[in-house]
Order: structure tokens, then sequence, then C-alpha cells
């Protein structure tokens, strides 16, 4: 059913182009709900990690939904993929946001991991979540550190 992925996609674009978390959940729904219907689990897992970066905010809620999305890729053996290394980026965001540290390293390290792994140096999804471990550097006060992964 091509038409029914490209209504994900096009949700999930839309949705991340959407600086209004309620409205771009208003896009992720549709597909969340669609990916269930066609029984097709990676899409859901995409999805679930478009859902739990949205809702950074509602800690508890972000960390459960991006814990299944993590699940999902392993149970169907996806990993190690560009999908599954930005889930544990994500999944890192809100350790961070909750200042667990410690955690959140852990799960940007990974994903970094994931995505050396894959040959994906050059790809924009590294240099983001090399960003992301140089922000938590920052925030832990590891000012080279920091400014080492900016150079």
């Amino acid at each position: 059913m091509p038409c029914d992925c490209e209504f994900i996609s096009e949700g999930l674009r839309h949705g991340v182009g959407v600086n209004k978390p309620q409205e771009a959940l208003a896009w992720i729904a549709p597909a969340e709900t669609l990916a269930l219907r066609l029984r097709d689990t990676l899409r859901y897992a995409e999805v679930l990690g478009w859902k739990g970066a949205y809702h950074v905010q509602r800690r508890t809620y972000a960390e459960a939904v991006l814990q299944q999305a993590i699940r999902l890729v392993e149970t169907v053996g996806a990993q190690p993929s560009l999908l599954y290394a930005v889930l544990w980026r994500r999944w890192g965001i809100v350790a961070h946001d909750q200042m667990r540290y410690e955690i959140a390293l852990e799960r940007y390290r990974r994903g970094l991991q994931l995505l050396e792994e894959l040959g994906l140096l050059e790809h924009p999804d590294y240099a983001i979540t090399l960003n992301n471990l140089a922000l938590l550097y920052r925030d832990q006060g590891r000012y080279r550190e920091a400014e080492s992964l900016y150079l």
C-alpha cells in the first residue's frame, strides 16, 4: 500500500517541521494509527520515536515511548540501523533534559557507536548526536571536552 506509507511519511515530515508540539502530534497521531493498522513495526517504531521527541516535557511518558520504540526495533532485528541510532539519541535527550547526565552520556555514545558501525560519519544525524554530546559536556562544566567536539 504505497499510499498508506506515503501518508505516514508525509505526516512525519510535517510533524518534524513544526515547532509546536501539539500541532506536530496532530500529524503524528494518524501516522501512528495507520502504522499499527498496517502492522508495520519499523514504521511504528519511527512514529513512536517522533512522538517521544515531542513529549520531552512529559518526561516519564517520553522515556516510556522511546524505550518501547527501541524494543520494537530490537524485536524485528533492525539494528544497527539509522532509525535505531536516532532513537538512542532521542532517548539520550530525555535523560539529558532530566539532568540524568550519566544515562544521557551512555545513550548518546550508543547512538554514535551505531552510526559509526553503519559508516555514517558524514551523516547529519552523526553531527546532531555529536552536538548533543557537546551540549551535555557543557552542561556538566566539561568545557574542554565540549569544545573538542565542535572543532
